[in-house]
């Protein structure tokens, strides 16, 4: 199931005009305004113009991004309970509008410790399970730049086996595990092994297709449009034919999205 990154400028139901424009099964979108921490109401009639727009359009899936203003990890007690009330209105916002996928970053510790850090976002997650009732929650595979948590498949096990719920999966990003040292261009499978040995590749519930600007193990999360990194080819074919992710929403977000989606996504089609 193919899709991208698309822009709702003008609304949220706008997505599916670009998801049609661009042959896509899967669209992912923020569900609120990216740089606010406070959500309004759904407009009058907004909800119904979401779904009809939905209907009619060849999109299976939506996949929401959680705002980067929410950290789960931060060590400033008024940030991580602002953090918690934020994702708990986009989860919230997800069940209103039927989006079954959330993608979240786990946060950077910032001045405290990686520990720390990650007992902090379990608690955080553990506030907001009383309303992930249909939805998931996908902690997405980040590339190690600065504080961050989750560049290691051992830190996302302690965090999803800290909050034990099994609404909590991952968004796994192709780019940021390269930047972040698996290398998934020269051993595929064993990455995937590897994974699975942590966390589960059950827990894959969506993709991000990325190639990377960055050389391997560098822990700078550059993206790159797909071919034109330091990934190579091959790595996006062995991804596309691998029957464990046949259904999963695989969501591009490369820099070029306006010039190179369409083309980018017949060229993944094309390795099938």
């Amino acid at each position: 199931m193919l899709g991208a990154n698309v822009s709702t400028v003008g609304g949220i139901h706008t997505g599916f005009a670009l998801g049609d424009e661009w042959d896509l099964e899967a669209i992912q979108i923020y569900l609120t305004q990216s740089r606010m921490w406070y959500v309004p109401r759904l407009g009058e009639g907004e909800e119904e113009q979401f779904r009809a727009k939905w209907d009619k359009s060849q999109v299976k899936e939506v996949v929401s991004h959680i705002p980067f203003l929410v950290n789960l990890a931060s060590p400033d007690a008024s940030l991580f309970d602002k953090s918690v009330k934020r994702l708990e209105k986009e989860i919230l916002r997800a069940q209103e509008l039927d989006v079954n996928f959330v993608v979240l970053h786990p946060g950077s510790f910032t001045t405290s410790t990686r520990e720390e850090g990650i007992e902090s976002t379990i608690e955080g997650l553990k506030r907001v399970l009383h309303a992930v009732d249909g939805v998931n929650i996908c902690l997405e595979t980040m590339a190690g730049q600065g504080t961050t948590l989750g560049a290691s498949f051992g830190e996302l096990e302690k965090i999803i086996n800290g909050v034990d719920h099994p609404n909590i999966g991952v968004c796994f990003d192709t780019g940021h595990v390269f930047m972040a040292g698996y290398d998934i261009t020269k051993d595929y499978a064993g990455v995937m092994s590897e994974f699975d040995e942590h966390v589960g590749i059950e827990k894959i519930k969506v993709v991000h297709i990325n190639d990377s600007k960055k050389e391997f193990n560098s822990h700078v999360d550059r993206h790159a449009n797909i071919g034109d990194g330091k990934m190579g080819i091959e790595v996006f074919k062995e991804l596309m034919n691998d029957k464990n992710f046949k259904d999963t929403p695989k969501v591009l977000e490369i820099p070029d999205a306006n010039e190179r989606t369409r083309e980018d996504i017949k060229l993944l089609r094309g390795f099938v």
